[in-house]
């Protein structure tokens, strides 16, 4: 995933990429916020507005030995939650697969 970051960053700022990030397929109501890559984890934040209510959404794609993981966090309709905890979240996480993964071996 570290070699793959403008790849990753123009996929999801592309139609389809931002397609993905939409709960119902539309491009047209997603916002790219931000991407990012930090000790190999690309982060894209993004703000659907696809829904009855916008709801923030922060994903990570990283390498996991043998695997490519995706983890999402996603703001729920009627408690959004802030940038930072959103971000604090998706870490935490992250953190929990990675330490998950390393017991189970």
């Amino acid at each position: 995933i570290k070699s793959q970051y403008a790849r990753l960053k123009a996929y999801f700022k592309s139609d389809q990429g931002r397609a993905n990030l939409s709960q119902n397929g539309d491009p047209a109501q997603v916002r790219v916020i931000r991407t990012s890559m930090t000790n190999g984890v690309f982060i894209v934040q993004a703000r659907d507005n696809s829904a009855e209510m916008p709801r923030g959404q922060w994903r990570a794609i990283f390498d996991l030995g043998d695997y490519v993981v995706s983890a999402t966090v996603t703001a729920l309709q009627d408690q959004p939650i802030s940038d930072d905890a959103g971000g604090a979240t998706l870490e935490a996480l992250i953190a929990r697969i990675v330490t998950t993964k390393a017991a189970s071996e």
